[in-house]
């Protein structure tokens, strides 16, 4: 079929492992581990690049003030962790805040090199998110925008949709006739402005 379409191989790009063995396809590594579970993760490449251009962005920035920290990584932050949110991303995503809080702190004690420490943590750290248990968040003070975190973006697993009619996680489905309301269906239920149980009926059965 490839051929035919005019495709081929790369040799040099192709090989077989083992599942055991695990790889590394679009910045995702994959691998099957001794407990026999096969996990998706962020591929070691990948993180070391990000690790990289991180870095290099926030040297670049040590002429400039804190928004103009928070309007260039923002995008590379929130890009980069919703690429990898749907697969084993969390204690990635912890280590990178971590090597993320550490360069902020580097490029601030740069900037202000005279001052004390604890004039820079009041400057440019605390509690700039309101929605987030964090006293550690990088900001401006000015504006009040702040730095996002890696561990911000939620981890959501895509699971397959079930097309048996069971939907998904094995959970049965009922399907219902037309023209059949919940009501119809599960007899002691009334439909009104809001559900609500009738008195006097039970598994069906209505007393008289």
């Amino acid at each position: 079929m490839a051929g035919a379409r005019g495709l081929a191989f790369n040799e040099d790009k192709t090989r077989i492992v083992h599942l055991n063995e695990g790889f590394s396809f679009l910045g995702f590594s994959v691998r099957r581990y001794p407990n026999r579970k096969l996990l998706i993760k962020p591929s070691e490449a990948a993180i070391r690049r990000l690790r990289e251009r991180l870095a290099a962005e926030t040297h670049n920035l040590r002429g400039g003030n804190a928004m103009m920290v928070i309007t260039t990584l923002n995008p590379v932050i929130r890009g980069w962790a919703a690429y990898y949110r749907g697969v084993v991303s969390s204690g990635i995503f912890s280590s990178l805040d971590n090597y993320m809080w550490k360069l902020t702190w580097k490029w601030a004690t740069w900037r202000h090199g005279n001052k004390p420490k604890s004039w820079i943590v009041g400057q440019y750290f605390g509690k700039f998110n309101t929605f987030r248990n964090s006293h550690w968040v990088f900001g401006d003070r000015e504006s009040g925008a702040c730095l996002v975190k890696f561990s911000w973006t939620n981890i959501e697993r895509h699971v397959p949709y079930d097309h048996s009619g069971r939907g998904n996680h094995g959970r049965g489905r009922r399907r219902r006739r037309p023209g059949h309301s919940r009501s119809a269906q599960q007899p002691g239920w009334d439909r009104g402005d809001s559900w609500r149980r009738v008195p006097g009926r039970r598994h069906g059965v209505v007393s008289l």
